[in-house]
């Protein structure tokens, strides 16, 4: 990629407009002195806050940049596009795709944590460790660890709507597909050009033959533009979930 493009790229960059916002951090209030049946909570809160910010911010500055480099690419000749893809964009397209699912996952573990953690103050004496290994944990352990919380049904439902099956669809299921076959491509090039499958009538395997067109950059940039919407609402909904914690700690 030469350096005019690039040049190009950084100009777009200023003059894009930018309609994200980004998390906060160092939000959360917990009393300055807590018992050590506490101490877990504090330290990972204090982690998983940080690092889910980060995720949704990383989302967030990748969206623009997509959408910089889409007012740049649709002035390049077919070869310079491709140097452009091949040396920036697709990197970042790829790692942005998947943001989404990784924010989604990210929350899942650490709510179902914080609410394990949190549950000490409702159980008392009676509160049993036996969540299972970090590995382990899946969205129904974050549901049955937040069942007691108030605040944990709006935090399900925006969990819900991100990273959806609509979301899935568009994009291909390019997380699946990218990881453990062949994803589609990013502005330029086809791929799966063959595909296997069962016909469901008479349970033959069928191949069809087929040309799986390249992911739009403008496309891409707003199917993540909606995605980092989501992600603030489901920031939020964890703030007010860690918040109900914080209160009942207090309490305890």
């Amino acid at each position: 990629m030469n350096l005019s493009a690039y040049s190009r790229y950084l100009e777009s960059l200023e003059s894009v407009p930018f309609s994200g916002r980004f998390m906060p951090y160092g939000w959360h209030q917990l009393p300055n002195a807590l018992g050590i049946e506490w101490m877990a909570y504090g330290q990972m809160i204090d982690e998983f806050s940080r690092e889910i910010a980060n995720s949704i911010n990383n989302l967030t500055n990748y969206t623009h940049n997509l959408k910089a480099w889409d007012k740049v690419l649709s002035d390049m000749m077919d070869d310079d596009q491709f140097d452009a893809l091949h040396g920036a964009i697709d990197p970042l397209a790829v790692t942005s795709i998947n943001l989404p699912h990784v924010i989604r996952s990210r929350v899942i573990f650490a709510t179902t944590h914080l609410c394990h953690q949190a549950n000490q103050s409702i159980a008392g004496a009676s509160w049993v460790d036996d969540l299972k290994l970090d590995e382990e944990i899946y969205m129904q352990d974050a549901i049955n660890r937040g069942k007691p919380w108030k605040t944990f049904k709006r935090l399900n439902s925006a969990l819900e709507r991100l990273y959806d099956r609509k979301y899935q669809t568009s994009t291909h299921d390019f997380r699946n597909s990218y990881n453990h076959r062949f994803s589609p491509k990013i502005g330029m090039g086809l791929t799966q050009i063959v595909s296997r499958s069962i016909n469901p009538s008479t349970k033959q395997v069928i191949y069809a033959f087929r040309l799986l067109t390249p992911i739009r950059l403008d496309f891409l940039a707003e199917l993540l533009t909606a995605q980092c919407e989501r992600a603030y609402a489901v920031f939020g909904a964890f703030q007010d979930l860690v918040n109900e914690h914080t209160a009942a700690i207090k309490k305890a």
